[in-house]
């Protein structure tokens, strides 16, 4: 693979992946229950997709990073500066979109988490799909489609809210006012 342009190929290949996964679950996972915990008085997550949706695409990157690391034959288009800017823009996009949340871990998923899973995620997708092998892609596939079912329980089931599902469900009593 020619030198890439793109951010996220730089950080995934020079970075060892324990190193990468640690750097997710401190910035992805860690603050959602820290901050509910100091700023609401109990570390809660009842939305599925945040949980295990968002450990699904976790797990994609890091399939990503291995796809990286083997530096594939990759078409020119997805290592240079131009295909870097638009991966930034499906992040800015993802902020610009993301609704506005009444708490600020919520605010936090919205404006933090889901930019840079969607900069992470299109910058990757034609690593995997164009450089990665046929159980590469498939997990790749099924990782997304955990992420949407869970998603889409989330939405059927009004988890999405999760402050007002708990205070909906009788545990509001745990939550600081």
């Amino acid at each position: 693979m020619p030198h890439s342009q793109v951010w996220s190929h730089v950080v995934l290949t020079a970075i060892p992946i324990w190193v990468i996964l640690a750097c997710l679950i401190a910035t992805l996972y860690v603050p959602i229950y820290a901050g509910r915990w100091i700023l609401e008085g109990f570390p809660y997550n009842v939305s599925t997709s945040a949980m295990f949706g968002d450990a699904a695409l976790t797990v994609y990157i890091i399939l990503a990073a291995e796809v990286l690391k083997r530096e594939p034959a990759l078409p020119q288009w997805t290592t240079n500066a131009s295909f870097n800017f638009i991966c930034i823009f499906a992040g800015v996009a993802a902020f610009l979109t993301a609704p506005y949340a009444a708490k600020a871990m919520d605010q936090y998923h919205n404006w933090f988490i889901v930019p840079v899973m969607a900069y992470l995620i299109a910058s990757t997708l034609p690593v995997v799909f164009l450089g990665g092998i046929r159980g590469e892609i498939c997990a790749s596939v099924g990782f997304f489609l955990v992420w949407g079912g869970f998603l889409w329980f989330d939405i059927h089931h009004h988890l999405l809210n999760q402050r007002e599902w708990i205070i909906n469900h009788g545990f509001g009593c745990i939550l600081k006012k």
